[in-house]
């Protein structure tokens, strides 16, 4: 890469915004946080946008794109400091400045990673691509060529929240795996209640296991009358739908166990336990044992108290 640009004062109105070539970053709500004229100049001094002239007119930005929007947004800005690329520049080289600029400040997204690679290969063919990107894309079996081209296929919205980190990588996959009816669904529940990464995987999980056991697809699941009735609840917040959910989910896949676990909460409530006392029952109630949990303020407390517990349990021994 031998690239020499050249710092240049720029009009604001000659730099082309909708030119999308060398943009990584899924097309998302273009507004910045509000910015003074000399905090933008100084930006621009300290780590200046960097455009490709254009061979006509004007210039493409290939990084720097906040900074030219929130300098755009000021009424009195009619200029930027730039470095400037000449038109022959190769766009493979200007594509790897894009994704450096983003490794600098953080790794790369998913959804950047997926676009970069896109955007690679159609400059220059896979086996290009991969040698000038596969060590920045850090592509492995997990993240393979073929992985990155199956994200881009993905609806906008879907692309745009993994992109947020609001959805995780491993879900999806998953959801790459479904109907479009199955993951719009599935996707919507995610988004609505924003789920953890362990509900999304939990939810996904149930839905699954639900769809073998009753033959119906999870888009027809999560359209009943009573999941809806969960999702939409006026009064509940998405914590409380989310673990109504689960239960509901849970109860449909596993109904002799939902069964077990109300029987024993019902024990639990018979008992009257004082505060600080709870009682465990067996992983999915493979056995009858139970474990009774006593909480102490602190050792000296415990070791008070330890003589009759100890001489309780003794004689309960004693006593069979």
């Amino acid at each position: 890469m031998n690239i020499k640009p050249l710092y240049r004062e720029i009009l604001l109105a000659r730099i082309d915004l909708t030119d999308q070539t060398f943009r990584l970053a899924p097309v998302e709500n273009e507004e910045t946080e509000d910015r003074s004229c000399d905090f933008i100049t100084r930006w621009a001094v300290i780590h200046p946008p960097i455009l490709q002239e254009k061979e006509e007119d004007g210039f493409i930005i290939v990084t720097g794109r906040q900074q030219i929007i929130a300098a755009r947004g000021l009424p009195d800005k009619e200029c930027c400091g730039c470095l400037i690329l000449p038109s022959d520049t190769p766009a493979l080289d200007l594509l790897a400045l894009a994704l450096q600029e983003i490794l600098l400040r953080r790794p790369a997204t998913p959804i950047e990673k997926a676009v970069c690679w896109q955007k690679g290969v159609t400059l220059a063919g896979r086996d290009r691509a991969r040698q000038e990107f596969g060590a920045l894309l850090e592509l492995s079996d997990r993240m393979s060529p073929a992985g990155l081209e199956k994200l881009l296929t993905l609806d906008r919205e879907i692309q745009e929240a993994l992109h947020r980190g609001s959805l995780e990588l491993k879900t999806c996959f998953k959801l790459l795996d479904m109907a479009q009816a199955d993951r719009a669904a599935l996707f919507g529940i995610i988004a609505q209640l924003r789920l953890s990464s362990s509900n999304q995987r939990k939810i996904i999980e149930l839905c699954r296991e639900l769809e073998k056991r009753e033959a119906r697809s999870i888009a027809e699941i999560l359209t009943e009358s009573e999941c809806l009735e969960i999702i939409n609840h006026a009064e509940a917040n998405p914590p409380q739908k989310t673990a109504m959910l689960m239960n509901w989910l849970t109860g449909r896949c596993y109904p002799r166990l939902s069964e077990a676990e109300a029987a024993f909460r019902g024990f639990v409530a018979k008992l009257r336990l004082p505060r600080g006392v709870s009682i465990e029952h067996a992983t999915s109630f493979e056995k009858d044992s139970l474990k009774l949990a006593i909480e102490f303020a602190d050792r000296e407390q415990l070791a008070e108290k330890w003589p009759i517990i100890c001489k309780a349990f003794t004689s309960g021994q004693q006593g069979r």
